[in-house]
């Protein structure tokens, strides 16, 4: 995943998707696989039932359109514990591109 032309993620094998209906399939993407450097933990945050709370971040990058454009649940409800540690991009914010095998 990549934002002004800068990589702030990539995943290789490890990715999780998530689905959860009605919404879009979701790549939840190992914190080691982040580059934390390019984004900004931000104020906000929301709460799923099936989840829990999540923590949301900027893509500092990409400025006003990178906010709160990543989201992760640190402290996932125990039934969900496998996308811990893990963040996942709303695509419609970052540039999602798979590269060739």
């Amino acid at each position: 995943m990549h934002d002004a032309g800068r990589i702030v993620a990539e995943v290789v094998t490890r990715g999780r998707t998530h689905v959860e209906s009605p919404y879009p399939p979701a790549l939840y993407i190992p914190f080691e696989d982040i580059d934390f450097d390019q984004l900004r933990k931000t104020e906000s945050s929301t709460h799923c039932p099936y989840k829990g709370d999540a923590s949301y971040w900027s893509v500092l990058p990409a400025a006003e359109a990178g906010k709160d454009a990543m989201w992760a649940y640190e402290q996932p409800f125990d039934e969900m514990i496998e996308i811990r540690d893990h963040g996942a991009f709303y695509p419609n914010k970052v540039t999602v591109e798979a590269k060739p095998a």
